[in-house]
C-alpha cells in the first residue's frame, strides 16, 4: 500500500517526477498543505542532499572539496531543507523573480551547502 501511496505523488507531479525541482515547484509543495506532496518533495531533498554529500566525498579523495563540513556533523533531510529555504530566502531580493522560480533545487542546495560549510582558503 506504501508504495502505492509513493508512485501515486510520483504521478502527481507529473512531468517534474523526471525532471530536477524548481524553487517555484519547491515552495508550491512545500506550502501546498498537502502531506503527501511535502513528504514526496522531502525525499527529493533527501535524495538530492545525498548526492552532493557524495559528490563532496569523492571530490575529497583528490582535495578539491566543494565544501567543507565538519567531520562530526552528520547532515539529513531537516538540515537540506533548512539550507535550501535559507539560501532562498537570502537570493529572493537579489534575483530576478522568474529565474528564482526557474532556478533547480539541487543548485540552491549546493549553494547552500558552500555558503554554509565554506572551505578555508589555501
Amino acid at each position: 500500500m506504501r508504495i502505492l501511496l509513493v508512485l501515486l505523488g510520483l504521478l502527481s507531479f507529473g512531468a517534474v517526477a523526471n525532471a530536477e525541482i524548481t524553487v517555484k515547484e519547491y515552495r508550491t509543495a512545500m506550502s501546498s498543505g498537502k502531506e503527501s506532496q511535502v513528504q514526496l518533495t522531502r525525499l527529493y531533498v533527501a535524495g538530492v542532499g545525498e548526492g552532493i554529500l557524495v559528490a563532496n566525498s569523492m571530490a575529497e579523495r583528490i582535495n578539491t572539496p566543494l565544501f567543507c563540513q565538519p567531520e562530526k556533523l552528520a547532515l539529513a533531510i531537516d538540515n537540506f531543507i533548512s539550507i535550501i529555504d535559507r539560501i532562498i530566502k537570502d537570493v529572493t531580493p537579489k534575483a530576478p523573480p522568474a529565474e528564482l522560480d526557474d532556478t533547480p533545487i539541487p543548485i540552491m542546495l549546493m549553494l547552500g551547502m558552500q555558503e554554509t560549510f565554506p572551505c578555508p582558503a589555501k
